[in-house]
C-alpha cells in the first residue's frame, strides 16, 4: 500500500528531546514536502516546531506514520493521538484541538482563495458535531491514562501494535529494502530498557547507524551514541 494520497495521522518527532508533532492529511508525501520546505526556509508557521528544527538540525527531525484512516475518521482520530501524546503540553502542537488546515495547500490559476492573505487560518473540524461513542472512549482512556509522555515507555500494546504495524511491510520505511528481521532492543548506559525494533534496519529511521547497533549487539563494541543495543531483552 501506498502512502501517498491515503488519509494518515503522522507525527513528527525530534530525536534529540522526544518530543513529537501530531498532524493529520490525505497526502502525506505532500504534506511533509510541505513541512520540509517551510522548515528549510525559516517561514514554518509553528514557530516551536521552527526553533527546534533550527537548534538541532535538519538529522535530527524525522517524520512517520502512526496509523492509516478514512477521511470520515481523520479528524477524530487525530484528536485521540493528540490526547494520547499530550503534544500540545510537552510537544510542539500548537492548538488542543484537531483542526482542518489550509496549510501548504497550493492554490492555481486565477482563484482567490476566501483566507487570502491570512497565515495559518484553521476550522474546527469538530465545530458542531458530536464525537462518536467511541472517539469519546478513547479520548478518555488518553487523558487518564498518560500524564506525562516518555518516549518509549507510556505506550499502550495497542497503540504499539498500531505504530508497529504501520511501519512494516509496504507502509514502513524500509519497504523493499535489505532488513535483519531479528528484534533489537535499546537500552540506556544503565542498563534501563528505552525501546524495541522489529527488525535491525529500523533503527536507521531514529537516527542511527545499524551496522554500528549490530556491532554493539554482537559485543564487537561498548555503545553506540551513548546507548546499549541488544538481541535479548534482559540485558541486566
Amino acid at each position: 500500500m501506498a502512502t501517498d494520497k491515503i488519509p494518515v495521522i503522522y507525527k513528527i518527532i525530534n530525536l534529540i528531546n522526544d518530543k513529537i508533532y501530531i498532524g493529520s492529511t490525505n497526502d502525506f508525501n505532500l504534506r511533509k514536502y510541505s513541512h520540509l520546505n517551510k522548515l528549510r526556509k525559516n517561514k514554518h508557521y509553528n514557530k516551536k516546531l521552527q526553533n527546534s528544527w533550527n537548534k538541532y538540525g535538519e538529522n535530527k527531525i524525522i517524520f512517520e506514520i502512526i496509523e492509516h484512516t478514512t477521511k470520515e475518521k481523520l479528524m477524530e482520530l487525530e484528536q485521540y493521538y493528540l490526547d494520547f501524546f499530550k503534544s500540545y503540553d510537552i510537544g510542539y502542537n500548537i492548538s488542543k484541538t484537531a483542526i482542518q488546515s489550509t496549510f501548504g495547500i497550493k492554490h492555481i490559476n486565477n482563484y482567490e482563495p476566501w483566507n487570502k492573505g491570512k497565515k495559518g487560518v484553521q476550522i474546527a473540524w469538530n465545530k458542531g458535531k458530536t464525537p462518536s461513542e467511541e472517539t469519546i472512549k478513547k479520548q478518555s482512556q488518553a487523558k487518564t491514562g498518560n500524564k506525562h509522555f516518555n518516549y518509549g515507555k507510556h505506550l499502550s500494546d495497542g497503540t504499539k501494535h498500531k505504530i508497529s504495524i504501520s511501519q512494516k511491510g509496504e507502509n514502513g520505511n524500509n519497504y523493499g529494502k535489505p532488513t535483519n528481521r531479528k528484534k533489537v532492543y535499546q537500552f540506556d548506559l544503565d542498563n534501563n530498557f528505552i525501546r524495541e525494533y522489529d527488525f535491525l534496519m529500523e533503527v536507521n529511521n531514529y537516527g542511527f547507524d545499524f551496522k554500528k547497533v549490530s556491532d554493539v549487539a554482537l559485543g564487537k563494541r561498548k555503545t553506540h551514541k551513548n546507548y546499549k543495543w541488544s538481541y535479548i531483552l534482559n540485558n541486566e
